[in-house]
């Protein structure tokens, strides 16, 4: 299975070529910053978990030459892909996460996640490891309380873009959190540089209530983009308002096997004084049967979506979408590839190492559900591949002969 993902990804997403291009600020390497994106990547498809697996695998000398022999050069020690990291060029690996989404536009897949006709980009936050003991001069600070009294935690946090809506949810770019800011400041930032990148990558942004600021929507808007955002601020003028004219109103109703859903719609709000023009905004009461019991989840959402250009059950897709960033963005993240662990305390090698499972995951992803066959696909769980493509990978570094190593 290794063999066939490896050829795959090398035939259809010029995974040589953007290996190649890899950089770090070391001068005259002895190993190549090559060697560096590989150590990783092997880190993330075969699922170690750490990068001090991945080096007793290299302590061996068969297993070493075996990597050698896969990577076509040196293969790196635990030291030196520390540093370099350090100093590794992430311009170059978010240049590669373009050219990936290219080759996969190219291929119509873009177009595949589509809701309404339009291209969703979410946006969220997400804490990738704590310590109390470790820290560096980009960590976040925040104070818990102990039974032994007040303890500094030190964290790092990114806001992430991905496309969200198919079956393949494709991150884009990660942002940090800098201390002293909050995460609607960094996503301004990631927005800004993704518009740049990919200025017909998305058509609406989904997210959650934190970013529902004038600020933040003006901003979306003056890119020509449209926003879905959450509201839950039972205090704010836009929600008692849009509350007292849904209450005095008849829901539309639909229903399906599961759940039934009462939605209101309603456009031309300027209780949002800051905001300086007028707002649609959707309300969806939810209830979900199971069995005998009934669950009830009443959602607000504030958008710049007219009604023309999508409808009630439109808006409300593209606003449940932002779900699949937390479901097939962070936990599978943190379930199959650990990027909850530290892998290494730098500021940019956190960047690094992130970006580089962003490109592992597209991969992994494209595989599966382009490359093998749907009966094959849908008759086992993702886990089960991940777990196919991690021993497949561990066998060929033990028992297969070199020969076949040479891709």
């Amino acid at each position: 299975m290794f063999i066939r993902f490896f050829k795959y990804v090398y035939k259809y997403f010029k995974l040589k070529q953007i290996s190649q291009s890899m950089s770090d600020g070391r001068k005259n390497p002895l190993i190549s910053a090559s060697a560096i994106f590989w150590f990783i990547f092997f880190v993330f498809m075969s699922q170690l978990g750490s990068f001090n697996r991945m080096d007793e695998l290299r302590k061996n000398k068969i297993q070493k030459r075996r990597l050698e022999a896969l990577i076509g050069g040196l293969f790196p020690s635990l030291d030196t892909v520390a540093y370099s990291l350090n100093t590794f060029c992430n311009l170059k690996l978010r240049d590669a996460l373009h050219l990936i989404y290219t080759l996969l536009q190219r291929r119509h897949i873009i177009e595949r996640p589509r809701l309404g006709g339009y291209l969703i980009l979410s946006l969220d936050g997400h804490e990738l490891f704590c310590s109390r003991n470790i820290h560096c001069p980009l960590c976040l600070q925040r104070t818990i309380h102990t039974k032994n009294g007040d303890v500094t935690e030190y964290y790092h946090r990114i806001v992430v873009a991905q496309i969200v809506g198919g079956f393949i949810c494709i991150p884009l770019d990660l942002e940090p959190i800098l201390p002293g800011e909050d995460e609607v400041q960094a996503a301004s930032r990631l927005i800004e540089r993704i518009i740049k990148k990919y200025p017909k990558g998305f058509d609406v942004v989904t997210v959650d209530s934190l970013y529902l600021r004038a600020s933040f929507v003006k901003l979306i808007k003056s890119h020509g983009k449209k926003i879905v955002c959450v509201i839950k601020d039972e205090r704010r003028e836009l929600i008692v308002d849009a509350r007292e004219i849904f209450n005095t109103q008849q829901p539309y109703v639909t229903a399906d096997s599961k759940k039934r859903y009462e939605r209101w719609d309603e456009e031309d709000f300027t209780s949002w004084t800051q905001l300086g023009f007028p707002i649609r905004v959707v309300r969806s009461k939810e209830i979900k049967f199971k069995g005998r019991q009934q669950t009830t989840s009443d959602w607000l959402w504030a958008t710049t979506l007219s009604k023309n250009d999508a409808n009630t059950d439109t808006v409300c897709q593209i606003a449940h979408s932002r779900w699949d960033i937390e479901n097939q963005g962070f936990n599978e993240g943190v379930t199959f590839y650990n990027i909850d662990h530290c892998f290494k305390h730098h500021p940019n090698a956190i960047e690094a190492i992130i970006l580089i499972y962003f490109i592992v995951y597209i991969l992994h992803k494209a595989f599966l559900f382009l490359n093998l066959k749907p009966a094959f696909r849908n008759s086992h769980c993702l886990y089960y591949f991940v777990l196919l493509i991690m021993c497949s990978f561990l066998g060929l570094i033990y028992l297969i002969p070199l020969k076949i190593l040479r891709l």
